[in-house]
C-alpha cells in the first residue's frame, strides 16, 4: 500500500487490525474456546472484517483514486 502512495498510518492500521485478530484467535485457541481446525478459517474471516472496519473509518481515503494519495519518494 505504501508503494501505491498510501501513508504509513493507514497502512499500519489495516495491517495491525489483521494481526490483532490473529492474536485474539490464537489466545482463544490456547484457552480452549475454539478448536485447532477452526483457527485458520476464523482468522481469515475475522481479519477481513477487522480490516474492513478500519477502512470504513477512512472511507474517503480508501474510496478515492490513487492519484490523491501522497506519492512515494523515488
Amino acid at each position: 500500500m505504501c508503494y501505491r502512495g498510501m501513508g504509513w498510518r493507514p497502512t499500519l492500521e489495516m495491517a495491525g487490525s489483521s494481526v490483532a485478530s490473529g492474536f485474539v484467535l490464537v489466545l482463544a485457541y490456547w484457552l480452549d474456546f475454539i478448536s485447532a481446525s477452526e483457527v485458520i478459517p476464523a482468522v481469515c474471516g475475522l481479519a477481513c472484517v477487522a480490516m474492513l472496519a478500519v477502512m470504513l473509518f477512512r472511507i474517503p481515503l480508501c474510496a478515492s483514486s490513487h492519484g490523491g494519495h501522497r506519492t512515494h519518494g523515488g
